[in-house]
């Protein structure tokens, strides 16, 4: 949806060092979205259509080789949180994910030690930079070197979340095309759009962050991704 209005994305995650998970190479790949080979592809694909996805094994395989010793470690290593930091194309707008609530403290800090102009953590669902809808969220961000802590509301009454226990990808095209109707998938997707838009400048306060967000998601173009 960033992408179809116009905000230029670059993601990159790493792939298979867990078993049991969807990763978002096979993700994107079902949904029709093409990854990128190498970082002059991922260059020209967000030339073309805003958007690209370029595997940590790509961008840095140093990184990757650690990240996969994950199962031998039996835990994250300190090169999973660095690997959120590169940024590669030196974006100005930088979103981040953590499992662990105090870890959103380390990456706010990291981020301004760096210099990145702006950048959101929160602490997502799996680690992932998605908003838990039913649980509230406390955003920490740096904006021109200046940090801010700003809780959001939950976005469902009931604080249960729903197990997906199949985990099939065909459900993502669904939802997207509307084929498939999933309230709680809807409040991630436009939670988390409104905590970008927001960071983008776009949306002054989080009630008219998630207002935009919202009229996004039902003004999308419903045949743009594969079902």
């Amino acid at each position: 949806m960033l992408a179809a209005n116009g905000v230029r994305v670059f993601m990159h995650g790493t792939e298979g060092h867990t078993p049991g998970r969807v990763y978002t190479r096979e993700t994107l790949e079902a949904l029709g979205l093409a990854v990128a080979g190498s970082l002059t592809e991922a260059g020209e694909q967000i030339e073309q259509s805003n958007f690209a996805f370029l595997p940590l094994a790509v961008l840095s395989p140093r990184f990757h080789e650690i990240i996969e010793l994950r199962p031998l470690l039996g835990l994250r290593s300190p090169v999973h949180t660095v690997a959120r930091m590169l940024n590669p194309f030196d974006a100005p707008y930088l979103l981040q994910g953590v499992f662990h609530p105090g870890y959103n403290v380390i990456h706010q800090g990291a981020a301004a030690l760096l210099g990145q102009p702006h950048m959101a953590v929160f602490r997502g669902e799996g680690g992932e930079i998605e908003r838990r809808a039913c649980k509230p969220c406390e955003v920490f961000s740096v904006h021109d070197g200046v940090l801010t802590t700003e809780e959001w509301p939950p976005l469902l009454e009931d604080s249960r979340q729903p197990h997906d226990r199949e985990m099939s990808l065909a459900r993502l095209a669904g939802v997207w095309s509307g084929k498939i109707t999933d309230d709680y998938a809807d409040a991630a997707i436009t939670g988390t759009l409104a905590i970008a838009l927001h960071q983008l400048g776009r949306a002054s306060d989080p009630a008219t962050a998630q207002a935009k967000a919202t009229e996004m998601w039902q003004a999308r173009d419903r045949g743009r991704l594969a079902a």
